[in-house]
């Protein structure tokens, strides 16, 4: 009986610390992590109801963790690059973008996304939204991606290959190094890859060139 009771004592109190070590261990809110930072980049907790004019943004710092839902925008001489687990992103100056739980809207402008890393085959595929338009990116390597005028998206990719999903339309495009691939906006899918000089591109591309590039990434790009 005394050995029940010292487990039924013992059972209660891990039941009442449970809670507090999964919250120790819960990953920070949103997920994105800034790993480097210079100019100017300020953010807000975004919520729908709140008008653009009335916000209240506040600066992002090195180190710190986007919450959950958050409007992010990219000012005066920003470089900016988010770390979560194995996949990165950079954008620059008059880049604008909203985090959620579900994906990443890029709102204006454009980003660079690094998954080269063999982890990420464990993990969901990459949700990128653009202003009237949203794909699915799985596969290992590096993409840029910009949003048009039309509400669409466009995406280059720089290293690796990658199956762009189209949700909810059931369409899926293979695209390989230097494949240029239009997300239609409004879910009409995508339109045919486009073949890119990668050779030209790389060399011009500042969300290459403006950030600290470790030799292996650079080596990535070279061999593509």
């Amino acid at each position: 009986m005394g050995t029940l009771a010292s487990y039924k004592r013992a059972f209660t109190v891990f039941a009442l610390l449970l809670p507090g070590l999964l919250a120790a261990r819960a990953p920070e809110p949103g997920g994105w992590r800034v790993s480097h930072l210079n100019g100017s980049v300020l953010f807000r907790v975004f919520s729908p109801s709140v008008p653009e004019a009335n916000a209240s943004y506040r600066p992002l710092a090195v180190g710190s963790s986007l919450p959950a839902s958050s409007r992010v925008s990219c000012r005066q001489g920003a470089e900016l690059l988010l770390r979560q687990g194995p996949r990165s992103l950079r954008f620059l100056q008059g880049a604008a973008f909203d985090v959620s739980a579900r994906s990443l809207t890029l709102r204006q402008s454009a980003l660079l996304l690094d998954q080269r890393d063999r982890a990420v085959r464990d993990l969901p595929a990459f949700r990128l939204a653009g202003p009237e338009a949203e794909v699915l990116l799985a596969g290992r390597g590096v993409l840029l991606a910009e949003t048009l005028l039309s509400g669409g998206l466009k995406l280059i990719v720089v290293a690796g290959s990658f199956r762009a999903d189209s949700p909810g339309v059931g369409k899926s495009v293979e695209i390989g190094p230097g494949s240029l691939l239009f997300v239609k906006p409004y879910a009409k899918g995508f339109g045919s890859p486009i073949h890119l000089n990668l050779e030209t591109l790389v060399a011009t591309a500042a969300l290459v060139h403006e950030f600290p590039n470790t030799p292996d990434f650079l080596a990535e790009l070279a061999h593509a």
